[in-house]
Formats: structure tokens, C-alpha cells, sequence
């Protein structure tokens, strides 16, 4: 088969971007041809080693990290992605759309070609309008939604027009279903194994409790989450230390929020960091904290998992419906900074359920999770879908 696979943009390395990029390695090397439309394209922030073997257009865009420019000029950027792919005068068999806004792209190119388009949704657009409860009322929710209206009713037009949607989780299945009536199907994403673990861990930090979260720093992550559990606990458990990976818009605030928390002794922030180092992170925590709240999926726990670490996963997650609370994690509330700290404090002070949790958690991830497992499913419902 011949597909194009459209993404936003590859100049940050996230889960879903290396999503991508293992679904067109995986489908390339079973003999299928592959080129991946991205708006722009940063191969040094993004993952090098996998981008360096792929076919990438880059169709020109603002990139991540102007994102809000990104979303409100999109139909100019997804009409130039279009234009990019009907140019290349490739009669392709499948338009693979992965994550908003590539919909319009995959619609515009639809129009032209009538080629099946399947739309890969690890979030539907505009999360804060699915938060339940939890939407709040202000002037500026309000304003909110008046201006992503427009985009919701022209996003609610394609996707009548769209193949095969697919989630990665029961939330996503939820939301696709209530916004525009239609039922997606759920494949659970692939995951990277750990090989030639690293171990080498500072000196002084053999004697502390790490506990690592890592991911983009944004408001969905709740990161003050655990910088108010962190400060609640570092009289308590005076070994405590966290570490914390990524950047995102939110990352000079939680430095500050860190300072104002008096915790200089008891955090370090990474930033971006190497394969090789997040390894070496991974495997030498004693506990993966997952705070996000109103977040799809969530990969990142489960990488933990994979370490055989004790996670504790926000319930405000996609990836959490699949855990099982007291067997192969510990669920925390979002926003509730007691119960954090009270399951930090059961880790802690129960070694023998925080290693049986961290053991039965990397079997779950071994039994279930896989790339090729993802792109052979994915691989079927292309074949579906001609």
C-alpha cells in the first residue's frame, strides 16, 4: 500500500510523535510505502534515529511551539499540507490522519482523490469543553467556547466524511461518540522495551527516594500537583527527591512555583533529555508519579511500568481504565493533593507492596503492549478500508 500519514508537526519529542514515526518504520519495513506530511519539521528535538530512515515532507507551519497560531490559522496550514500531498502527484491508497488538525487536510485531499481517510484521534479537538463537571463557568470559558465553535462545526462536517476514526482508550471512545455519533474502534499504542539498562546513578542521589514524572509541562499535566505533595512530604520522608523531565509552556512557572515552595534541595528539572538518559532516569527511580488530569491515553506510565517501577496514575487519564488499582498501580484523584501524598507515603513505607505492584505492572506491559502488535492493527484497517 501506498499511504501518507499526516501529523501537525515533528519538532518535539512527545508520545505521539513517536507514535508516528513507529507506525511508518513498522508499516515501511512489512514493504509498504510511506511518506509522513508534517507543517514543521525539527529532526534534532524530535527523535533523529527513527525520522533519519523515513520519507518527511515538511509543508510549512508555526510549529509547537506557537500553538495557538497553529490551531486558528490551521485551515490555511492543513490546505497547504494538501496541496503538498496532491502535488506529489503519489496516488496513494490510504490518508492516514494522525491527531487534529489533519482532518481538514485528509478531507480537502478527499475531495480530490476519494481515497479512504482513517483518522488516528489520541485527542478529540478542544479537550476542555469534555471535562464534565469539571467545566468551569467563567467569562473566559465562555469566550472560549464561542470562538472554537466554528471550528467544531466544521470539524463535526469532516468527520462525517471520515472512514475509520480510532482511539486509543474508553475516554476518546466516549467523547468521539457523544460529539458526533459515531462509534471509533480502540488499538492500544505500541512501547519502546528497555534494552542495555543503564544504572549509573549519582552518588548523592543512592540514599534519596525518587520519585520521576516526566512528559510535557502544561496545565493538562498538573505538575504543581506534585510540587504541593513534594512539600507536604519532605519533613515526613526527609530522603525525598524529584525529579522532573520535559518543557512545555508551564515550565518557567513550575521552577518558580518550586522556589516559592522552598524546595531548591528536594527537586531537579531536566528539561529535555536524551533516550539513553531518560533510561537511565527510568531505572533508577524508586516511584513514577503520573498527575494529568483530563488527558487520552498517557504513555508514559506505562513506560515506567516496563522498568518494573510502582506507578501511581492520575484517574483523570485515559490509560488509567486500563490499570487495575492495588495489582499493577496505585490511582490518585487529580487535584487532590492529600491523596497523592497519602499513596506516596504507602510506597514509601510498604517496600514489599511497591515491589509487587512495580513487578505485576512490567508482566502487564510485556503481555500487552508492542509496536508490532499496534502496526498490525493498524496495518488491518487500512487493508479494511480499500
Amino acid at each position: 500500500m501506498k499511504i501518507a500519514i499526516l501529523h501537525p508537526n515533528l519538532d518535539v519529542n512527545g508520545g505521539a510523535e513517536r507514535q508516528v514515526l513507529k507506525l511508518a518504520e513498522g508499516l515501511q519495513k512489512k514493504g509498504h510505502d510511506i511518506t509522513i506530511y508534517v507543517s514543521k519539521l525539527d529532526i534534532e528535538r524530535c527523535y533523529p534515529d527513527l525520522i533519519k530512515n523515513l520519507n518527511i515532507i515538511e509543508c510549512g507551519g508555526p510549529g509547537y511551539e506557537n500553538i495557538r497560531k497553529m490551531i486558528f490559522y490551521s485551515p490555511y496550514y492543513m490546505k497547504k499540507m494538501a496541496e503538498s500531498v496532491l502535488k506529489s502527484k503519489i496516488e496513494y491508497d490510504i490518508i492516514h490522519c494522525h491527531n487534529y488538525p489533519t482532518t481538514y487536510a485528509a478531507w480537502l485531499i478527499k475531495k480530490q482523490t476519494n481515497k479512504p481517510i482513517i483518522w488516528m484521534c489520541n485527542e478529540p479537538p478542544f479537550p476542555p469543553l469534555y471535562n464534565g463537571e469539571n467545566i468551569s463557568r467563567s467569562i473566559y470559558s465562555l469566550m472560549y467556547r464561542l470562538i472554537v465553535t466554528p471550528f467544531l462545526f466544521y470539524n463535526y462536517h469532516i468527520a462525517k466524511k471520515i472512514d475509520q476514526i480510532i482511539v486509543l482508550d474508553q475516554m476518546n471512545f466516549s467523547r468521539i461518540k457523544k460529539t458526533y455519533n459515531l462509534e471509533p474502534k480502540i488499538i492500544h499504542t505500541g512501547l519502546d522495551f528497555p534494552t542495555n539498562i543503564s544504572k549509573n546513578s549519582s552518588e548523592k542521589d543512592k540514599d534519596k527516594f525518587i520519585i520521576l514524572s516526566t512528559g510535557r509541562i502544561d496545565k493538562c499535566k498538573r505538575t504543581e500537583d506534585a510540587l504541593y505533595a513534594l512539600a507536604k512530604l519532605k519533613d515526613i520522608i526527609p530522603n525525598i527527591y524529584l525529579k522532573i523531565v520535559g518543557s512545555g509552556q508551564r515550565l518557567e512557572d513550575m521552577k518558580k512555583l518550586a522556589k516559592n515552595l522552598n524546595l531548591d534541595n528536594y527537586i531537579k528539572f531536566y528539561g529535555r533529555v536524551s533516550d539513553q538518559k531518560i533510561q537511565e532516569l527510568y531505572s533508577t527511580c524508586d516511584l513514577f508519579l503520573f498527575t494529568a488530569e483530563n488527558q487520552s491515553w498517557g504513555l508514559v506510565p506505562l513506560e515506567a511500568m516496563s522498568y518494573g517501577k510502582p506507578c501511581l496514575v492520575s484517574k483523570g487519564t485515559g490509560v488509567s481504565s486500563i490499570l487495575e488499582e492495588g495489582k499493577n498501580c496505585l490511582k490518585i484523584t487529580p487535584r487532590d493533593v492529600e491523596n497523592i501524598t497519602k499513596k506516596i507515603g504507602l510506597l514509601y513505607n510498604n517496600k514489599k507492596i511497591a515491589k509487587d505492584i512495580g513487578k505485576k505492572g512490567k508482566i502487564f506491559i510485556k503481555e500487552n503492549f508492542s509496536w508490532n502488535k499496534y502496526t498490525n492493527k493498524m496495518e488491518n484497517i487500512f487493508q479494511e478500508k480499500l
